[in-house]
């Protein structure tokens, strides 16, 4: 690829160059979703970052000419790829985005449309970049609005452009100077849910991000109909005859914890019984990498708190098997951080040694690293390998399913047992200082 775009290099225009990095971020992406541990920095001799390097500086003269559709992109996939331009050309993140605000004065036509915003948007909020012209946000946003309003009804925003850019600005923490744009972008959303076209009705995690945002930016409305139209929406999703439609941990957890955030009871009170027993179900998933983390079964709980909502049988306790790990590490009052990300798989926490010298511990449930063994004492080709990648974090303890289910005096008994083993000493380096 590299010797192409070399040759290549006296005829290509930023439109092929944005073109390049879109392509590069979609590989990159379907390698990483593919694969069962994340693509290396130097994957089969490729250098990303000096690739995207080299595209940027050939793309960096012809900037002034760059339009909406090659901003957007670029920043898009900038941000899938996990790189903000500025860390490789200084400037130039907050120059397409002075271009792009410029774009949207535009009177010849060349003016962004509503997917272009949204996705300006949410790749700043994906880099954690907060531009340097603070009008720039509400610009966009006063823009996505007139679409809103649009007399071409193909100009209007679909559903995942209006979630997407409420997410992206309660991921930036901006409160938009016009109050009334957050309800304009959920009143459309609200109309989408309506149409009579199933296809342009919004998915579930449309839904959930929504009222996620909602509960972030601390928006409050008068009219308490929109969000319980959101969320019966969402109901409906997750009894869908498709399961592919149906909502994922997260988003059921997002949804609970954001309705316990706005302080909203839905009308329907049979709504947060249904959303509880579908991350029950989910729990006990035959496919472990859609079971939730401890997070999201921490922020059920909360939220069930919060609404003061009694949960369905059965589900607090399944709920609180999913966070027995954490709560024996607090009684065990060792020092660790939950949910850790490590070669794609999830650990549920990771003890901090306090001395410096000690190496950390992984502990991670046997079912949610995927099976270990096909016989009894021999492992899987699969998970030897699976085995090796989290040893490289640190010590490993795998903790067998029976263990979860044993009362929390007996789990924290069987990890301190289980810690002393693999590191052939006692708690005292991880101990809470």
């Amino acid at each position: 690829m590299e010797h192409l775009c070399s040759v290549a290099q006296p005829f290509l225009n930023y439109i092929n160059l944005s073109a390049i990095i879109t392509a590069t971020a979609q590989l990159w992406t379907t390698a990483r979703a593919k694969s069962s541990f994340q693509p290396s920095a130097n994957m089969a001799g490729f250098d990303l970052k000096q690739f995207y390097s080299s595209i940027l500086l050939q793309l960096e003269p012809m900037l002034p000419d760059v339009g909406a559709q090659a901003v957007s992109n670029i920043l898009w996939s900038s941000a899938k790829l996990g790189l903000n331009p500025d860390a490789f050309v200084p400037g130039m993140t907050d120059a397409l985005a002075a271009t792009m605000l410029q774009l949207t004065k535009d009177k010849a036509g060349c003016q962004p449309n509503a997917q272009q915003c949204a996705n300006f948007l949410w790749a700043f909020a994906s880099m954690g970049h907060q531009p340097a012209d603070k009008g720039l946000i509400d610009a966009v946003c006063q823009h996505f609005v007139r679409l809103i309003k649009h007399r071409d009804v193909s100009k209007r925003p679909n559903a995942q452009s209006a979630a997407n850019l409420l997410w992206a600005l309660a991921s930036l923490g901006h409160q938009p100077a016009d109050k009334g744009l957050v309800d304009a972008v959920s009143e459309c959303f609200v109309r989408l849910i309506k149409h009579h076209d199933v296809s342009k009705q919004p998915n579930a995690q449309e839904a959930a991000n929504l009222i996620w945002a909602l509960a972030s930016l601390g928006h409050q409305r008068a009219d308490k109909g929109l969000i319980d139209a959101v969320c019966e929406h969402f109901v409906r999703l997750v009894k869908h005859h498709d399961i592919s439609k149906r909502p994922n941990a997260q988003g059921a957890a997002n949804l609970l914890w954001a309705l316990a955030s706005l302080g909203h009871q839905p009308e329907d009170k049979g709504l947060i019984d249904a959303v509880c027993n579908h991350f029950v179900r989910l729990i006990k998933h035959h496919d472990v990498s859609k079971r939730p983390n401890a997070q999201g079964a921490a922020n059920v709980i909360w939220a069930l708190g919060e609404l003061n909502h009694e949960p369905p049988d059965g589900a607090a306790s399944a709920i609180l098997e999913r966070l027995s790990v954490l709560c024996a590490l607090e009684q065990l009052g060792l020092a660790f951080t939950a949910n850790v990300p490590l070669s794609g798989y999830w650990a549920d926490a990771v003890l901090q040694p306090q001395d410096g010298v000690a190496a950390p511990v992984v502990l991670v449930p046997e079912s949610y690293s995927g099976r270990f063994s096909n016989q009894e004492k021999r492992l899987t080709g699969r998970a030897v390998f699976r085995r090796a990648l989290l040893a490289k974090q640190g010590k490993l303890v795998l903790i067998p399913e029976q263990e979860l289910s044993r009362s929390l005096g007996d789990l924290a008994d069987y990890i301190q047992q289980q810690v002393e083993d693999v590191t052939g000493d006692s708690l005292k380096p991880y101990i809470m200082s």
